[in-house]
């Protein structure tokens, strides 16, 4: 008894780490939004733009980014983020 009890907890927990493995990046986006409400982008580091065209980007909208911050004023800020992961990229953060 004691023996079949040990396999069941031990194939239980190897099909706990399966589908951990399995649905990790769904479980880091509801993470994400569920928890620190924040939204994560999952872009490749080739796709994503860099620094300076993000920061184009934003001088060129600055009247939306305005509207945006204006929602709540000194809570909510547009800035440009550097991803670290990928060298010289960047995104809206």
């Amino acid at each position: 008894m004691k023996n079949n009890l040990l396999k069941l907890t031990s194939y239980f927990i190897l099909l706990l780490f399966a589908l951990t493995l399995l649905f990790q990046k769904p479980i880091r986006i509801a993470v994400a939004d569920l928890i620190y409400d924040n939204k994560i982008h999952l872009t490749a580091c080739k796709d994503l733009p860099t620094y300076e065209e993000v920061e184009k980007v934003l001088a060129e909208n600055g009247e939306f980014v305005s509207e945006i911050e204006g929602v709540k004023p000194g809570f909510i800020d547009v800035e440009v983020g550097m991803v670290e992961k990928c060298d010289g990229k960047a995104d809206i953060c």
